[in-house]
């Protein structure tokens, strides 16, 4: 995790502290987190790790730590993260190395860490943020279907792509129910060089913008 500002700008703005010992006290024995088992064991390097954040925050400071599996890391920092994202009305950035893991903060984590925090969090907003090759662009979609032919390779893939893009959330490829070839995503997908912004036909239904407008509506942002 890193937070790195100039001292300038924190002694302009004021903000509220996360308590530690509070914050770590959600994932102790007599936590929120110990009352979804029947048998709850808290595990003092995630406590450790979790006060550790905290400071962190506190003192707008860059911490390095490690720590083995079964520790429980996503937690231990993504609740310091949420508070300080609520308590002072900041965007907080959580970046991982895969896209898998991603997934699994969006889907698993951070739902696991709204319900330890309680009601009053359940309103906070979360996105998972990807790189624009991930998405779908509709103008180049339909750039591709005009070029192809009944003869050409991905045909198949292209109508099955046009399918699904009709109904898409969130028009990523791992949306997707397969795996198109690498060849024909590469036509397909968006890219900056081809991007025409606000020109563009498809703009009002652009999966990237999509994702762009809620990520600025959003709290916690997963890259």
């Amino acid at each position: 995790m890193r937070t790195d500002f100039s001292e300038d700008y924190f002694e302009n703005e004021t903000f509220s502290p996360l308590d530690p010992d509070k914050t770590a006290q959600y994932l102790d024995e007599s936590g929120a987190f110990a009352s979804f088992f029947e048998n709850y064991e808290p595990r003092i390097p995630q406590l450790q790790l979790t006060k550790a954040i905290c400071n962190c925050f506190n003192e707008h400071a860059v911490g390095a730590f490690e720590a083995g599996t079964g520790v429980g890391k996503s937690l231990a920092y993504l609740l310091p993260a949420m508070i300080w994202a609520k308590q002072n009305k900041e965007r907080v950035v959580i970046s991982t190395d895969t896209i898998n893991l991603q997934q699994q903060l969006i889907e698993k984590d951070v739902p696991t860490a709204k319900k330890i925090l309680g009601k009053e969090f359940a309103g906070l907003r979360s996105v998972l943020v990807k790189g624009r090759h991930n998405f779908l662009c509709l103008r180049r979609l339909s750039q591709a279907l005009q070029e192809n032919d009944l003869f050409s390779a991905g045909t198949e893939e292209l109508n099955t792509i046009k399918e699904w893009a009709m109904d898409a959330k969130e028009g990523s490829r791992s949306e997707l129910g397969f795996l198109p070839s690498d060849t024909v995503w590469t036509s397909v997908c968006s890219e900056p060089d081809n991007c025409l912004s606000n020109k563009c036909p498809y703009y009002a239904g652009c999966f990237v913008m999509k994702m762009k407008r809620e990520a600025e509506n959003a709290s916690i942002l997963v890259v």
